[in-house]
């Protein structure tokens, strides 16, 4: 009788630096969701700070208007902060959607306060244009991504924008949705929407990158 010896070599040097990429991966997940929740407690109250100095009639209205709308940056910093933890839970899988009605003016209203400083030191217009009519305003959607989307649009044309104007414009849009009935026919309904555009007079997009 002979005896065998079989010897089987794999090599795990892949798998093992694969295992590793992961962990750390994950490490940095649970860091920067840590992070933006320490962060954010701190925002909040200097902003609802601010907020409440701006409402008090005891504070001077010089005051109110010059000193306390500079620390509002804060709140641009708070979407910073926001969209770290929105990153974190989208690599985690547990991004929820907050769905509500309100007034789409008042949202984008909201961005273009924020980017008012910025906009003032470059010497550029920054103006809202409203098209829509009050029973068009009211929008059923998640209202705190929809203002990420509009900061992010008026950020890059603000930054790129050198002279002139940004513009930030609500339309009243209209489409038709077409459904099979129970009988098989297939009929349609129109349904309405808002179109939201950022205009401006910057540098644009190069035809070969659009």
């Amino acid at each position: 009788d002979k005896l065998v010896f079989v010897i089987n070599i794999t090599d795990t040097t892949d798998r093992d630096s694969l295992i590793a990429a992961q962990t750390n991966s994950e490490c940095k997940t649970r860091l920067l969701s840590s992070v933006s929740h320490e962060f954010r407690t701190p925002l909040n109250g200097s902003i609802n700070f601010i907020e409440q100095a701006l409402n008090e009639p005891q504070v001077p209205k010089s005051l109110q208007e010059s000193d306390l709308h500079l620390p509002l940056g804060v709140i641009a910093l708070l979407s910073l902060v926001n969209d770290i933890l929105d990153f974190s839970q989208i690599h985690a899988g547990t991004l929820r959607l907050c769905i509500g009605a309100r007034s789409i003016v008042e949202t984008s209203k909201e961005c273009i306060e924020l980017l008012e400083i910025q906009a003032i030191k470059k010497n550029l217009k920054l103006e809202l244009i409203n098209n829509l009519t009050p029973a068009d305003e009211i929008l059923l959607t998640d209202h705190n991504r929809l203002r990420q989307v509009i900061l992010n649009l008026l950020s890059n044309a603000v930054k790129s924008t050198f002279q002139g104007g940004v513009s930030l414009i609500l339309d009243r849009i209209s489409t038709k949705k077409h459904y099979l009935t129970n009988y098989g026919s297939c009929n349609s309904s129109l349904q309405t929407g808002v179109r939201i555009t950022c205009r401006d007079t910057g540098i644009g997009i190069s035809r070969s990158n659009q």
